[in-house]
């Protein structure tokens, strides 16, 4: 009887312990993706490895100098001649204070907690080696070894931190920082093999070895980007040490598989009408410049450059000459600040052979109306009028604003229908930003950011007399919206959006100018205003158009609802906004022309709208004096004048088998790459509750102890107990935390 009762007691002991420990093992094992995801193997070279890669940098010196000058992945660089001498002696007494930053520590040898300041920006930029870059900068100008020994030994110190890191630090392991430090460290190293004598061999070797455990993080498997632009930046630092370094051991292991990879991102990434799929016309411009620089890696590492390449590529330049402005400004659609930051452009000879590098220089486009039905934009140039209108939305959803169906309009030198711009990440008013009030896009009152939602094209003409555009967009839930676009002749747009789903209450549309645009009430007539600005000698004679109930309302700096804001090279400014609503079974809209005369008074632009549906309806407009009236029958456009009628054939909606084509390129990719899950902070909650579970559980079986011991289901409750630990945990790292 006693041996039973011991023989009982010892498996109830073992599940005892083993229902103690699971939650705190649970807790921990959270962690140990994480730990096995970001461990890098760091690879000491040798003396005699080093030595041959200084031999060979002096052999290729002319190679490595021109690689080293390309700039194009964030603002290194941007800091140079007395700017760099200025804030390089800022750095050396243990402080930096950049234009738009706030004043950051920086120590001489790299600290932690010189990542942690300023804006999530600045902390990318501090991860990036940004203090070494400008000492550099410094070096470059001056000549004074100070700077170099500085910028040598501050990225030495990262590359140190880092290594000793079991768990991310701000951005130092983030994508985007991991490239630039490559481009940084391969600059420093080329200083130090070119410009002294008396080469530093173990500062070299501790570089090499940074840039090759540099080259193993970018090249990870699910690390991969390749739902972004950081997915070519991973690619490009591989491919840049491969030039730099090319008998690292990790390029060895890996540059074929990143080329490989970097093909097939292409593929989506720049669509063969030539649009960049990031959702951002300062990102047709950055990825442009990335394009240009993997065309020149690829010419020094030997695959060839197909010819769909070459048009794809081409194809994104005529895109890019759409848009950019005689004022050196881009339309403001997506994450975009609005001016540009110019543009270098790849020449690839006919033979595939070589690629030069180039200042891509303005030219005033020739082509009138440019296109992508299947990507989502529509780009109109008209007696120096410029008007985007733009319904894109890739699967990747990067840089994504709930801006579909939105307009931008430029003229002379001013952006008088805009949209937000560019807001900081961080930044709390970024949610509010990028959201359905963030530009004019017609949208349902309280519709989120993110809903389940379909933009097309449905039917378009374009020539000399007339534009037309017809668009919709669709909710899962049911309610649609239609945005008619039209110009008349040179001077006249009328923009007019009908809700064609009856039962929504409200559809309403933020109408965004920029700050420095002005707004003269028409003193007799409501409807009626005239928009100038500082920086335009032209003004704009605009008339609110509102169906039965429909509404208008001015915002200015308005939190609720959202309106009246531009981001201004990440400073939040009040702007004027019109905010206007159309109700269920009704239409709102706006018209404007080109003030031809200011001392004539101010005529509406349109007379009359009647809506019969999205294909039957009638415009009867006033320009130049003259009444005209545009209807739609079907598949056809009439114009009127009191000297002729014409008409038009329009064209429709096809299938758009390139954008199903892209997102299925996309798609595969995505599931050959799936990307670690890292949530840390979700990981660090789970933790903590597991310790409290754990917690409360020993103190429940220590109270039960004896209970337990005499009970005969104790067993296999406890048993119940440790599989239901063990069952969360598989769940925890199989469902919750998978890809």
């Amino acid at each position: 009887m006693l041996a039973s009762r011991h023989e009982h007691r010892k498996p109830i002991a073992t599940l005892w312990f083993v229902c103690t420990a699971l939650p705190f093992i649970v807790g921990v094992s959270v962690f140990l993706p994480v730990l096995a995801h970001y461990h890098t193997t760091t690879t000491v070279l040798t003396n005699e490895q080093v030595a041959a890669w200084i031999e060979y940098a002096q052999r290729n010196r002319r190679v490595i100098d021109e690689f080293n000058s390309f700039r194009v992945m964030a603002v290194h660089g941007k800091y140079v001649g007395e700017d760099a001498i200025r804030l390089s002696e800022q750095v050396l007494e243990g402080e930096l204070e950049v234009p738009g930053w706030q004043l950051v520590e920086i120590n001489q040898s790299f600290s932690g907690d010189d990542v942690l300041q300023g804006t999530p920006s600045n902390r990318l930029d501090l991860s990036g080696l940004l203090v070494s870059d400008i000492l550099l900068e410094a070096y470059r100008y001056s000549r004074s070894s100070k700077y170099l020994d500085a910028a040598a030994n501050y990225a030495i110190s990262l590359a140190e931190y880092e290594q000793s890191m079991w768990l991310p630090h701000s951005y130092i392991w983030n994508d985007h920082a991991v490239a630039l430090r490559v481009q940084v460290i391969s600059r420093i190293l080329a200083a130090i093999a070119f410009q002294r004598e008396d080469v530093d061999v173990r500062a070299v070797g501790s570089l090499l070895t940074a840039l090759d455990r540099s080259v193993r993080q970018l090249s990870k498997r699910d690390a991969f980007a390749c739902s972004t632009n950081h997915g070519l930046m991973q690619s490009m630092g591989v491919m840049h040490a491969a030039i730099i370094a090319p008998a690292l051991p990790s390029v060895g292991e890996n540059l074929n598989s990143i080329i490989e990879r970097t093909d097939r991102q292409l593929r989506y990434f720049v669509s063969r009408s030539g649009v960049i799929t990031e959702h951002s016309t300062m990102y047709q411009e950055f990825g442009l410049g990335l394009l240009t620089v993997i065309a020149k890696y690829l010419t020094i590492l030997d695959p060839p450059i197909s010819e769909d390449w070459r048009q794809r590529y081409q194809n994104a330049l005529e895109y890019y000459d759409q848009l950019l402005r005689p004022d050196g400004t881009l339309p403001r659609h997506g994450d975009t600040h609005g001016i540009s930051y110019g543009l270098v452009e790849a020449i690839i000879d006919e033979d595939g052979e070589s690629a030069r590098v180039l200042n891509h220089a303005y030219s005033a486009t020739e082509q009138a109306v440019w296109m992508s039905e299947d990507f989502g934009y529509w780009s109109e140039w008209r007696s120096g009028a410029h008007l985007l209108v733009a319904w894109a939305s890739f699967a990747a959803g990067a840089h994504k604003h709930a801006d579909e169906l939105s307009i931008i309009f430029w003229m002379d030198g001013e952006e008088w229908w805009t949209a937000g711009g560019y807001w900081d990440y961080g930044r709390p008013i970024r949610k509010e930003g990028i959201g359905w009030n963030g530009s004019n896009a017609p949208h349902a009152r309280d519709e989120p950011t993110y809903s389940a939602r379909v933009a097309r094209a449905t039917a378009w003409y374009s020539d000399a007399s007339i534009s037309f555009l017809q668009l919709n967009r669709t909710l899962g839930s049911g309610y649609s919206v239609d945005r008619t676009v039209i110009r008349l002749f040179d001077d006249n747009w009328i923009i007019v959006d009908v809700p064609a789903d009856k039962t929504q209450p409200l559809t309403d549309s933020v109408w965004q100018t920029m700050p420095a645009v002005r707004i003269e009430q028409h003193p007799d007539k409501d409807s009626l205003f005239t928009m100038g600005s500082a920086n335009s000698d032209s003004k704009l004679d605009v008339q609110v158009l509102l169906g039965a109930d429909s509404t208008s309302l001015w915002l200015y700096g308005s939190d609720s609802p959202f309106g009246g804001w531009i981001s201004d090279q990440g400073i939040e400014r009040k702007a004027k906004a019109l905010l206007l609503t159309a109700p269920a079974r009704s239409w709102s809209g706006l018209a404007w022309r080109r003030q031809l005369d200011s001392q004539l008074p101010a005529v509406p632009v349109v007379d009359e709208i009647s809506w019969d549906s999205s294909d039957s309806w009638t415009v009867i407009a006033q320009t130049n004096g003259d009444k005209v009236t545009l209807r739609r029958e079907g598949g056809r456009l009439y114009l009127s004048t009191k000297l002729e009628e014409t008409s038009a054939l329009i064209e429709t909606a096809g299938e758009r088998q390139e954008l199903a084509a892209a997102e299925d390129a996309f798609g595969q990719l995505q599931s050959e790459f799936p990307r670690f899950r890292g949530n840390l902070p979700l990981r660090l909650k789970i933790f903590k509750l597991a310790l409290l579970a754990g917690c409360i559980q020993l103190i429940a079986l220590l109270f039960l102890r004896r209970w337990l011991r005499g009970n005969p289901y104790s067993l296999p409750g406890l048993a119940v107990l440790a599989v239901s630990h063990l069952l969360f945990g598989v769940w925890l790292h199989l469902v919750y935390f998978a890809p």
